[in-house]
C-alpha cells in the first residue's frame, strides 16, 4: 500500500497448498523518504468454509414423533410437536424447508415450556477460530413477547463441557449464549470464537 496518513485495511487471502502444516504474516517498509509507519491489529485466521454441521438447513427427513430434523438430537424439551417442519416459502430463508417452534401455552401461567435442538458435533482444533451463522423469522406474536437463544458449546476428550476460558462447567452451561428477540423480518444471528484450550469439539443448539 501507498503511504498514507490515515488508517488503511491491508487484507490478503489466499489457500494454504497441499501439505502446508504452518503459516506466519511479515510487515515491511520500502519507504525511501523520510517518516515513520505504523502497524496495529494484525490478525492472521481461516476464513469460515462450507458448514461441517451435519442439515444446516434442514433439507432432510423429519422425525414427527420426535420433532426432530435430520442431523440433530435433543438439547432440551425432550420429544414434542411444538417443533415441525415448516414448508411455508415464506418462512424458509435457504432451500425449501425449515425448522418452526410452535410454543404451547400453559393457560395458568401464561407462559410456554422450552424446548431446543442440538447440532452434530464437529471436531474443533484449540486456538483455532470458529463461527455459526443462521437466520431467525416469526410469525407477528399476540400477548407476551418470546425470546430465543443460541448456543454454541465446547466440549474436552471426555466429554466435558468447557467455558470459553478453557475451564471445565460444574453445571449444565454453555460456552457462550446470544440472546436474540424474534421478529417478523429475517435476522442474521452470528458470532465467532477461539476453542478454548482441551477442545476436541463443539455443537450449536437453539
Amino acid at each position: 500500500a501507498a503511504a498514507n496518513s490515515k488508517w488503511q485495511n491491508l487484507q490478503i487471502k489466499t489457500t494454504a497448498p497441499e501439505g502446508a502444516v504452518k503459516a506466519d504474516v511479515e510487515l515491511s517498509t520500502t519507504a525511501a523518504g523520510v517518516g515513520a509507519v505504523y502497524f496495529d491489529n494484525a490478525v492472521f485466521y481461516p476464513e469460515p468454509g462450507p458448514s461441517q454441521v451435519e442439515q444446516p438447513s434442514f433439507e432432510g427427513t423429519f422425525n414427527s414423533a420426535d420433532g426432530l430434523p435430520e442431523g440433530w438430537t435433543f438439547a432440551w424439551g425432550g420429544k414434542t410437536t411444538m417443533r415441525q417442519l415448516n414448508t411455508d416459502p415464506n418462512y424458509v430463508k435457504t432451500g425449501k424447508q425449515s425448522v418452526k417452534y410452535v410454543p404451547n401455552i400453559d393457560p395458568a401461567t401464561g407462559k410456554s415450556g422450552t424446548f431446543g435442538i442440538t447440532s452434530s458435533q464437529i471436531d474443533v482444533i484449540a486456538g483455532s477460530r470458529y463461527a455459526f451463522d443462521m437466520w431467525v423469522k416469526s410469525e407477528p406474536f399476540t400477548g407476551a413477547e418470546s425470546t430465543c437463544y443460541v448456543y454454541v458449546t465446547f466440549y474436552n476428550v471426555h466429554g466435558q463441557k468447557l467455558k470459553l476460558t478453557g475451564e471445565i462447567f460444574t453445571d449444565n452451561g454453555f460456552s457462550s449464549s446470544q440472546k436474540v428477540a424474534p421478529t417478523t423480518e429475517w435476522q442474521n444471528v452470528h458470532g465467532s470464537f477461539l476453542a478454548p484450550t482441551g477442545a476436541t469439539k463443539a455443537c450449536v443448539s437453539f
